[in-house]
């Protein structure tokens, strides 16, 4: 079937917490100019850098690897997105730079559903996508989502900021009301 066709709903997320963008800037900035400075005094200047200064060459590998790790990581939280879609044959999600392609959960394995209020860290385990007290959990930010009990007794969370919109695309594509009990 075409991607395309049928998407009674569609929500593309991304990380925007401030905390979160202030943190990896300020790892990526700290990373990035300690070594950088470390390798500029000792190989640029043949200044000695710190009390044990290790050997140009280490340093020089050590301090591009760590750039390189941070910048990936920086990248990585820029680039990433969490697209979730309700098609006529059942929910769907991908998460993008670490799925190349959707992943389909069907209604037919779907038992019960329902819009939830969670603590990111606390409940699902922080965000991105991992294994929680609420099951699989693929968040990028707030609090909101919609709990799944998938037949076989596995759970699964994702994340909303349109929760509510989300819900009612569920019911209306699966044909089956939300629960409001607590899952």
């Amino acid at each position: 079937m075409n991607e395309q066709t049928n998407i009674l709903f569609k929500e593309e997320q991304r990380f925007k917490n401030p905390l979160l963008w202030v943190f990896t800037s300020a790892l990526f900035l700290l990373v990035t100019g300690l070594f950088g400075y470390g390798m500029v005094q000792q190989i640029v200047l043949g200044h000695p850098w710190g009390n044990k200064p290790m050997s140009d060459d280490r340093l020089a590998v050590i301090g591009i690897i760590q750039i390189f790790v941070v910048t990936g990581v920086f990248v990585i939280f820029f680039v990433a997105r969490l697209i979730t879609e309700v098609r006529s044959d059942g929910l769907f999600i991908r998460f993008v730079p670490f799925h190349r392609s959707f992943r389909s959960i069907p209604f037919t394995t779907m038992k019960a559903y329902e819009a939830c209020t969670y603590k990111p860290f606390r409940d699902a385990g922080g965000y991105g996508i991992h294994r929680g007290r609420r099951g699989w959990t693929y968040n990028v930010s707030g609090n909101r989502g919609v709990q799944l009990e998938l037949v076989g007794g596995k759970r699964m969370l994702i994340g909303s900021q349109r929760t509510d919109e989300l819900v009612h695309a569920l019911e209306t594509a699966s044909g089956m009301p939300p629960h409001t009990t607590g899952l």
